[in-house]
């Protein structure tokens, strides 16, 4: 079974009515769960965010500005159509963990176990087209960049992984962004560049 179909799996089982997700090596605040349900419960949105500090494999805080995931750290909220074009659009971020309504999931659907890496911002491009979403400005949760960039995320010095990266942008884009017939024989193109 893979990961993305054990995480329906378990959203599935949850009997609650707002579900979050944690990576197994990153760590959040303790009053990170309460500050989002609390905004659920305050605010007509489909999920929410929170800022994300960065740590090294030991836990210590992760300091090297010049990493790309160091320049993602704070992401501005946006409405419905700009957050959606972001992450349709490339757009990524470091952030602190989506708690979202169980209830959007049959609007949105479950996350598409097609994706291995970019399964997470696939589904976050269906929730934003669909709802309102919200960033909690404080940093609530500590993402762990490991030695060597051995996160399932990170391509840097890996073609393989870089390949399977830049394969899952294109059909990230393919899958959400608008379609329309190009220049070469009628054939179809996605409308914007990349």
């Amino acid at each position: 079974m893979g990961h993305v179909v054990a995480m329906n799996w378990g959203i599935h089982l949850a009997k609650g009515q707002y579900v979050t997700m944690l990576d197994a090596d990153d760590r959040i605040d303790a009053e990170k769960l309460q500050l989002q349900a609390d905004y659920l419960d305050a605010n007509d949105v489909g999920a929410c965010f929170t800022r994300a500090r960065l740590i090294d494999d030991s836990g210590a805080p992760f300091t090297d500005e010049k990493h790309p995931r160091a320049k993602l750290l704070k992401p501005e909220n946006r409405t419905e159509e700009q957050w959606h074009a972001f992450f349709t659009g490339g757009g990524n971020f470091v952030f602190g963990g989506i708690m979202f309504r169980k209830e959007i999931l049959p609007t949105v659907g479950p996350y598409d176990p097609s994706f291995n890496v970019l399964h997470d911002i696939d589904f976050y491009a269906r929730i934003t087209k669909e709802y309102d979403v919200h960033i909690i400005e404080q940093p609530l949760a500590s993402i762990r960049i490991r030695a060597g960039n051995a996160n399932l995320s990170a391509a840097d010095g890996n073609s393989e992984k870089a390949n399977a990266f830049s394969n899952e942008h294109i059909k990230l884009r393919r899958k959400h962004r608008p379609m329309k017939k190009g220049i070469l024989n009628g054939k179809y193109m996605i409308a914007t560049p990349f």
